[in-house]
């Protein structure tokens, strides 16, 4: 019996949590409250052959969180794939769908209709302006901290939302200062 398979297509098409196999089974303790969550999660780091994308790939980036964040490795998930990361982990059907995966959900989503297609901009600045209240208010009250990823990997609070901007790439060709 194989816990990490090559992936097939039809392994995407639905939440890696829902399923009869064993990576199935031990995403569901994952999500659970109970003792073992953190053994399976290192199990399934352990099979991943210690890649983060690899372990992203087969339970999707929610489902690895709690892990990467305990275990100092948040940092590294944006590395390169390793050669051996795709060379027994995936099947041609699978590589036909890779693009649609959502790497945080870890399968592919049903195309829902953009929200926001038939808005004009004013009507998206003030959505935005109303988010950016919102959350505002939730972190006055203590509800969230914004947070950032520490040198050692691991989530680290900052004081101030503009600390999670300092350090952002901005893209090329835009204007620091205009107003």
């Amino acid at each position: 019996m194989k816990i990490m398979p090559p992936l097939h297509a039809v392994d995407v098409e639905r939440p890696p949590e829902r399923g009869d196999t064993m990576r199935n089974k031990i995403i569901r303790v994952i999500q659970s409250s109970s003792q073992p969550k953190e053994l399976a999660s290192q199990f399934l780091y352990v099979l991943s052959k210690r890649s983060v994308p690899r372990l992203i790939k087969y339970t999707g980036l929610g489902n690895a969180a709690g892990l990467l964040a305990n275990s100092g490795l948040l940092g590294r998930i944006n590395e390169g794939r390793r050669a051996s990361d795709s060379e027994d982990s995936e099947t041609e059907d699978y590589r036909e769908v890779e693009e649609k995966v959502n790497p945080v959900t870890g399968y592919v989503r049903e195309e829902r209709p953009d929200p926001m297609a038939d808005m004009s901009e004013e009507q998206k600045m003030y959505e935005a302006e109303k988010l950016m209240s919102a959350m505002d208010r939730l972190m006055g009250e203590g509800f969230i901290k914004p947070g950032t990823i520490g040198p050692d990997g691991k989530p680290m609070e900052v004081s101030h939302v503009l600390e999670l901007v300092k350090n952002a790439k901005t893209p090329e060709g835009s204007d620091d200062d205009s107003d």
